[in-house]
């Protein structure tokens, strides 16, 4: 998953790393860790949706089964399908053969977008996010 720390980690300077990352639920608390990081000139959640699927080469989209309706995972999509970016969703870490069989399509050292719905929306995305991306993960570093 990308963050400032990961990106920072893999040796990315911490200016580049901020300009990559865009905004999140817990954003006060990035912006005090981070002060370089700049928010994008509207406020509106879509904006900063739109450009992160702009930014990206692919995009992993995980909704957990029995999540409900998020408006902000369904612009991802579609703006995802209108830029004709390589993408894969999955709901579990059942699927996580074929998400690594997916990225294995995809060319190396590309930037991935991982996104979903927000915790507000469906309060075990972060469990079941961090479960799959650290099995993908396993998966990717033991091929």
């Amino acid at each position: 998953m990308k963050t400032i720390k990961g990106l920072i980690a893999a040796g990315l300077a911490e200016t580049e790393a901020a300009r990559r990352i865009r905004r999140d639920e817990n954003m006060s608390r990035v912006y005090a860790e981070y002060p370089e990081l700049r928010e994008t000139p509207s406020s509106e959640t879509s904006q900063r949706t739109k450009w992160n699927i702009r930014d990206t080469d692919a995009i992993l989209t995980i909704i957990p089964k029995g999540s409900g309706e998020s408006i902000g995972t369904e612009v991802g999509i579609q703006e995802g399908i209108l830029l004709k970016k390589p993408m894969f969703t999955a709901q579990g870490s059942e699927d996580v053969p074929e998400i690594v069989a997916w990225l294995n399509t995809l060319p190396d050292n590309l930037d991935l977008c991982v996104g979903g719905p927000r915790a507000s929306e469906c309060p075990e995305v972060y469990q079941i996010t961090t479960e799959i991306l650290s099995r993908v993960l396993d998966s990717l570093q033991h091929r």
